[in-house]
């Protein structure tokens, strides 16, 4: 089959357990994007988190960030697409998780200034290791979290899963959140983008705007999030360190990402194919 659009996941599926590059995998969507292909990164993360890993790669790679709401391109920065999550129904939501006392965390899609807002006031020390990851500059610590004037792209809560349940039930989520578990922070997320909106949403669009069609789409994923772009995409490959869930709906199973899945999963069956 003559792929055109690599979509892969970051986190536990591109990525290292321990959140590094191989080279190896750099080295096979190098060839991938040298030999015409598109590559994109389609990710939870958001914008400026995604595109540090893209500029790993190459300058070449497109960027999905925040489960498909904000799609980018590189050099210069552009947002092609964005959704947003309307104000007074994120207000709602950024309320019930602060009378949680959820460690709440709103994204807004910017590369002027802060882009992830949230009350300093965390007891969970998850929350906190987060807060040090990321750099201080993109980090903005309120008061008021209800006061936002600007419609986030993300919301995020972190805590016990019940409480997340709590907050996914009162809201009638659905499909447009997910409970998804980090690894790395030893914790449960709950994110929140737009009615409608999930990774698939932005692999289709930016699918579109390249003419690229639905059997040319190949995709690797891990976890939960994944499942809608497992069920859009032609050919999805779940990492051997996937959810069950995932592999369930996968077309293919790769090595795990300690093993440089991706790379090796591209060479026997993307690249060889199209040599």
């Amino acid at each position: 089959m003559q792929y055109r659009l690599v979509a892969c996941d970051i986190d536990g599926t591109l990525l290292r357990p321990d959140y590094s590059l191989g080279a190896p995998t750099k080295e096979a969507l190098i060839d991938c994007l040298n030999r015409g292909l598109t590559v994109s990164l389609v990710t939870g993360r958001r914008p400026r988190s995604a595109l540090r890993v893209a500029r790993e790669i190459d300058p070449r790679v497109r960027v999905i960030a925040n489960d498909g709401a904000v799609c980018l391109r590189q050099n210069p920065v552009e947002v092609t697409h964005q959704v947003t999550i309307p104000k007074n129904r994120a207000l709602s939501l950024i309320r019930s998780g602060l009378d949680r006392e959820l460690a709440t965390f709103a994204y807004r899609s910017t590369f002027d200034g802060p882009d992830v807002h949230c009350v300093d006031d965390f007891d969970l020390p998850q929350a906190r290791r987060y807060m040090n990851l990321t750099p201080r500059r993109e980090i903005s610590c309120i008061d008021d979290l209800t006061q936002l004037q600007w419609e986030p792209s993300k919301i995020a809560f972190m805590g016990t899963q019940t409480m997340l349940s709590e907050v996914h039930q009162q809201h009638q989520l659905g499909d447009s959140a997910m409970i998804t578990w980090d690894g790395y922070l030893d914790t449960h997320w709950l994110t929140v983008i737009s009615e409608g909106v999930d990774k698939s949403h932005g692999l289709a669009r930016l699918a579109a705007e390249l003419s690229i069609g639905l059997g040319q789409v190949i995709a690797f994923g891990d976890n939960h999030n994944d499942i809608p772009m497992f069920r859009w995409a032609h050919t999805a490959v779940a990492m051997e360190n996937a959810v069950a869930a995932l592999k369930q709906v996968a077309t293919a199973v790769a090595p795990g990402n300690s093993e440089d899945g991706v790379a090796r999963y591209l060479r026997e069956n993307v690249l060889a194919a199209d040599s």
